[in-house]
């Protein structure tokens, strides 16, 4: 009987123990890749009419520089409060691409307000979403927010995983 107790104990044990151990989330250098120094193009507000309202913002990331994915410049701008949008620009063609997920990015509430909601660096593909992403009309519901993991390729976001925070 002694037995058989300290059995159970031990496997509940062990079970708490391998329920507490954390699934380790995307890092930057996972997704790493080249920077490229390329003369950065300017964007053709003629073809991107969408993005004239924003041209002051846009501008000034395209004279900062590459700021993301190896090649390309993320440029965000607020969309009201605890709210981001933002545009990713291919540095070599000058191509904007808008996706769904970067159109009003809402900050973390609940449990905690997110001051940075987008976090990325120019020499990794990982986009981090810290709230919750955007979506494709004002009709779909809303992402749960918490910390969405993305991956920049074939220039469109690929989701890698999320966290959601209740």
């Amino acid at each position: 009987m002694k037995k058989a107790f300290f059995s159970i104990v031990a496997i509940t044990f062990l079970c708490a123990v391998a329920q507490a151990q954390t699934h380790p989330v995307p890092t930057f250098s996972e997704y790493r890749v080249a920077v490229k120094k390329k003369r950065i193009k300017a964007v053709d507000f003629r073809k991107e009419p969408d993005l004239r309202n924003f041209r002051t913002r846009i501008n000034r990331a395209v004279r900062d520089g590459i700021n993301f994915a190896g090649h390309y410049i993320l440029a965000g701008w607020g969309c009201g409060t605890g709210c981001t949008n933002a545009v990713i620009i291919d540095a070599i063609t000058g191509k904007t691409y808008t996706p769904v997920e970067l159109a009003g990015v809402s900050a973390v509430y609940g449990e905690g307000y997110s001051d940075v909601q987008l976090e990325f660096r120019k020499n990794s593909a990982l986009l981090i979403i810290h709230g919750s992403p955007g979506t494709a009309s004002e009709d779909d519901a809303v992402p749960t927010a918490g910390d969405y993991y993305y991956s920049w390729k074939n220039n469109s976001l690929h989701l890698i995983e999320s966290h959601a925070k209740n």
